[in-house]
């Protein structure tokens, strides 16, 4: 009878322990959303809420400028709106930075990927930011099931994506879940630029 209470208790601790590391990893997801919001909302939001040193045509054209996310977040404008050492950029297994010189933050420390070819007035629906385990080049090949679109890479490899839209709204997809149900029916084609 011992041995029976003794493996129930065993089995018990095990059941939390995973579930324990579920939470912890949920949590770690829901951050990088959040982060992902609040980028394309210093980046883009409203200039009336917030106090910016530049223009909102000073930060599209930065914008527009950039080759890469790396180049755009050590851009001068960056240093405007976002005030933070590199590690912001980062994620769960993306080593970060935890610098501010902008000669030493490199794409491997960056987990995002921005696209391209976007003004002002490009739609609110259209994603401006998606985390770097998006193999896609373009939007256009963003559709069908989102894992067959996603790398092992990190930070989430091919269990999510963590795509945020112009509008600043961000949202966690699920791997098993299918492109339109964020994206709906698309012909977006712009390039999705790599770290």
């Amino acid at each position: 009878m011992l041995i029976y209470v003794l493996f129930g208790g065993l089995l018990l601790a095990l059941t939390l322990v995973v579930v324990t590391q579920k939470i912890f990893a949920l949590r770690e997801i829901d951050g990088v959303r959040r982060l992902g919001h609040e980028l394309a909302w210093a980046f883009f939001g409203d200039t009336k809420e917030i106090d910016l040193a530049y223009s909102p045509e000073e930060v599209w054209a930065a914008y527009r400028r950039a080759t890469n996310t790396t180049a755009f977040f050590t851009s001068p404008i960056r240093e405007s709106v976002v005030k933070c050492d590199y590690s912001l950029f980062s994620a769960p297994g993306v080593t970060p930075y935890r610098g501010t010189n902008t000669a030493l933050f490199k794409p491997e420390n960056n987990a995002w990927c921005m696209v391209g070819d976007l003004t002002n007035e490009s739609s609110n629906q259209v994603p401006v930011f998606l985390t770097r385990n998006v193999k896609a080049c373009t939007l256009a090949e963003l559709h069908g099931l989102i894992a067959d679109t996603l790398s092992d890479e990190a930070p989430f490899g091919k269990k999510c994506v963590i795509v945020v839209l112009k509008n600043h709204k961000a949202f966690t997809l699920d791997g098993n879940a299918d492109w339109s149900s964020v994206l709906g029916a698309h012909d977006y084609t712009n390039r999705i630029l790599r770290p």
